[in-house]
């Protein structure tokens, strides 16, 4: 049985009408909170995330994190797996970060990656590659003067990329990695064997969404119940989801 009100109202003016609008139908549209407010933003489908990223919720668990980014200010950034740019371009737009090389296997997104870059004003700062491999990870990390920061979310492939053995200079970068054991189970002992001497490592867990977690604070949007802000909140993700966050030990 349907509410009263959907009798009443029109569906522009139902709960999920009215956080439609204010949420996406803006100009321009724009990261709303978070460590990337304002950060311009492209029409995405929303089964990317694109909601929670247009809310500034997305991954809140390391909102903490990226704060340590603003501080340690690495010169250059190396996303593997940067999708449309988030991280790739929301560093750059922040000043947390000088320059991004950013791997993207996909066409579509290096496409919306571009947009965004251009749309932000730092297309001139933002390499586009192609697949982030182990030989295209190695000689990135020796082209940089200084070592960079890793961000990477590459679905279940991070223990075979972030190895050592094979990018030496991964000892004396920082990484915040997205980890994926229901693909790839074991990789979370795996990486904390091969950087337990180099670096200092936190895991960070996915937490659940709450209605503390909507942060839109317009009385209308603050008076409707959660049960209808829930979806502009959830990520779609699979199973229970962390990271690791590696600051080599050799840095201050």
């Amino acid at each position: 049985m349907k509410p009263w009100w959907h009798a009443v109202f029109p569906a522009s003016w139902r709960p999920t009408g009215y956080l439609h609008r204010r949420i996406v139908e803006r100009e321009p549209l724009s990261v709303l909170s978070g460590p990337f407010a304002g950060l311009r933003y492209i029409a995405m489908d929303p089964a990317t995330a694109w909601l929670p990223k247009l809310l500034g919720t997305y991954e809140r668990e390391l909102h903490g994190v990226c704060a340590e980014i603003a501080a340690l200010k690495p010169r250059a950034t190396i996303c593997v797996g940067s999708a449309e740019g988030y991280y790739a371009v929301g560093l750059l737009w922040r000043g947390w970060t000088l320059k991004v090389i950013a791997f993207e296997s996909d066409a579509t997104r290096r496409d919306q990656l571009a947009q965004m870059a251009a749309l932000n004003e730092v297309a001139d700062r933002v390499e586009i590659r192609g697949e982030g491999n182990t030989p295209a990870l190695a000689a990135a990390l020796a082209a940089c003067a200084e070592p960079p920061l890793i961000v990477c979310d590459i679905e279940g492939a991070e223990a075979h990329l972030l190895d050592p053995a094979h990018c030496p200079g991964l000892a004396a970068a920082a990484l915040l990695v997205e980890l994926h054991e229901t693909l790839a189970p074991g990789v979370t002992a795996t990486l904390r064997e091969r950087f337990a001497a180099t670096h200092a490592i936190r895991e960070i867990a996915q937490q659940p969404r709450t209605a503390a977690d909507f942060p839109l604070r317009w009385p209308v949007a603050w008076a409707i119940p959660f049960r209808y802000k829930r979806g502009y909140l959830e990520e779609g993700r699979v199973g229970q989801m962390s990271w690791l966050w590696l600051r080599p030990k050799s840095r201050p």
